[in-house]
């Protein structure tokens, strides 16, 4: 059978089917004509997202996300919009022939490519090098070859090949220097790493980001340096280890700190680790942790620092609806360490028996010691530090479960505890600086659902806005309509609902297109819509000549001159007459 060809999104669209989409990802459940499921970007025990495979998008009004098929590949994957038309055209079957790839889409491809080809040629170059002193490390951790080979670990010397070979191998200096691949020095251009191991930094599914290098002599500081920020490495939201993870056999995620916590382990078949690069972990990591589970158990260094880790870790994850527990390990100070000594077994063992993050918490706060053995002073400070965990748990019903959990192991009275909450939490000032989705935009939105459920309203709305003299934002929004509608006349599709997040790409934000999406979502479904856009209009009319006669009495309030306040008073008489003809 011939490949299909597509040369736009909206032709892309036209032949993907938005619930076999979703299905590859999460379990959809028929309810009516919809579908639905527990959203996979917000942690919820009802489910509230939709599907429509009639209206081709989904919607989830916990979190208010919407969107195509397109958009929810992106938004699953954290991945570009090109990079999700990829996505589903490989899965089916079909061959892009875009045109219309963005600067910014092009720029990542590209820059993907250079850290592909440069972890080959480190790769290569730790290979051709068995007796150099990175080789030697490596086997004295004992990673065997294969190993090296499967995460394509390399080396980076001291002769600065990249800076001497970047020509030969077609690579552009200003794209190796974004990249922090190599660095400019008073004019002078050298690599950026060197006498280091290098180890590729992808995503989960197998894209270049970056780069983790440890040093291979001790004494060079710092031991473990990554790439720089650059457009496709954020190390804040980075998990290293993510394209080997495989959970089949336990739906459990082990989050560690080192890349060998997480080689290691992988070696002696135990591929459910993940770690962060160096930073503490944040919110976006947990977002991509949810991607892969709802389960996870902290396995940070044992020392000090690793339990502080642990700590602030706990109520960003409660925060992504995670279920969390932790495991200190007893013997030694890292999941690496046990690899190492032979110790698989043990690890295993250790790994079996963790304690929930409420019982890690007052061990590390009492150092072992029961609570009511504790003077007053100490168990003071350790509701005070269990509180200050609380404070930034967001969501109130997770945080009363942590409460009560908190009220169970001290034995004290869980009203008691939320008094001490709320006397002892920080004011939180939230600056929002997000606008409020106006009356006026609410109607105009519900007017160009209508339109894109049928497009034959299109011509009388368009005619209807120019007769209220509306403003230029909502002239907009339908003439983007109208010219997608006039471009894509002679295409199969009269139904343009999975399109709206291309009419409206860059017209209009986040907020809009969610509410725009909620609205097509949860109308009625009626065969003669023409009297519901008529009620928009009719809506839109009276929410304009209110918004004037506000304008008019704040005019006539403020001003010193009575000629004026009549003429303000006149006008406002004349509104009021026309809203209450409008009604009648």
């Amino acid at each position: 059978m011939a490949v299909q060809t597509v040369k736009t999104y909206h032709e892309l669209l036209e032949r993907v089917d938005i619930i076999e989409v979703v299905s590859r990802y999460i379990q959809l459940k028929k309810a009516g004509t919809n579908f639905k499921a527990n959203c996979p970007f917000h942690g919820e025990k009802t489910p509230s997202f939709i599907a429509s495979p009639t209206r081709q998008i989904f919607k989830c009004f916990g979190c208010q996300v919407g969107g195509n098929s397109i958009r929810f590949v992106m938004l699953i994957e954290k991945i570009s919009k090109w990079q999700a038309a990829k996505k589903l055209a490989e899965m089916h079957g079909i061959r892009l022939d875009f045109e219309n790839i963005s600067r910014e889409e092009i720029q990542r491809e590209r820059f993907i490519k250079i850290n592909s080809q440069v972890a080959k040629m480190y790769h290569q170059i730790l290979l051709a090098n068995k007796s150099s002193n990175a080789y030697k490390y490596l086997t004295s951790r004992k990673i065997a070859e294969q190993t090296i080979k499967t995460f394509e670990i390399g080396l980076a010397t001291n002769s600065n090949q990249l800076t001497q070979n970047f020509n030969k191998l077609g690579f552009n200096e200003d794209d190796l220097i974004r990249l922090g691949l190599l660095s400019k020095t008073n004019g002078r251009l050298h690599d950026m790493f060197f006498n280091r191991i290098i180890i590729p930094i992808k995503n989960k599914n197998g894209d270049y980001l970056g780069f983790g290098a440890r040093a291979i002599d001790d004494n060079q500081q710092p031991k473990y340096i990554n790439s720089k920020e650059s457009p496709i490495f954020h190390k804040g939201s980075i998990l290293f280890g993510t394209n080997i993870i495989n959970l089949e056999q336990d739906d459990h995620l082990y989050m560690c700190e080192g890349y060998f916590d997480v080689i290691l382990p992988y070696q002696a078949g135990l591929k459910c680790f993940a770690a962060t690069l160096g930073t503490a972990l944040t919110p976006e990591h947990c977002k991509n942790i949810r991607r892969i589970t709802e389960n996870v158990t902290l396995v940070f260094d044992s020392d000090k620092a690793g339990k502080e880790s642990i700590k602030r870790s706990i109520p960003i994850l409660y925060n992504e609806n995670i279920n969390i527990d932790v495991s200190v390990l007893s013997k030694l100070k890292d999941p690496a360490g046990y690899i190492e000594k032979e110790m698989v077994s043990e690890l295993k063992n250790e790994l079996a028996h963790t304690q929930s993050c409420i019982d890690f918490l007052i061990n590390l706060y009492t150092k072992g010691e029961q609570f009511l053995k504790l003077n007053d002073h100490d168990k003071i400070s350790l509701v005070d530090e269990l509180l200050s965990v609380s404070n930034s748990i967001h969501d109130p019903v997770r945080k009363d479960i942590y409460l009560c959990m908190v009220s169970s192991r001290l034995g004290i009275d869980v009203e008691t505890l939320r008094r001490g909450y709320s006397k002892t939490r920080e004011a939180v000032v939230t600056d929002s600086k997000e606008e409020k989705i106006t009356a006026s935009d609410r109607v105009i939105l519900q007017i160009l659902a209508i339109i894109l459920t049928d497009i034959n309203m299109l011509d009388n709305s368009i005619k209807k806005l120019k007769e209220l003299q509306s403003t230029e934002k909502y002239t907009q929004w339908l003439q983007q309509i109208e010219t997608y509608h006039n471009s894509h006349r002679n295409t199969e599709s009269t139904n343009y609902v999975r399109f709206s997040e291309e009419i409206f790409e860059d017209s209009m934000d986040e907020r809009l297109k969610n509410e725009l999406e909620g609205l097509i979502m949860s109308s009625s479904g009626e065969s003669n819509i023409s009297p519901l856009l008529d009620d928009c209009f009719n809506r839109l009319k009276q929410l304009q000549k209110k918004s004037s006669l506000l304008e008019k009495i704040n005019l006539m309030k403020n001003s010193s001159n009575q000629s004026e306040k009549d003429k303000f008073l006149k006008e406002i008489r004349n509104i009021k007459s026309g809203m209450v003809e409008d009604l009648q």
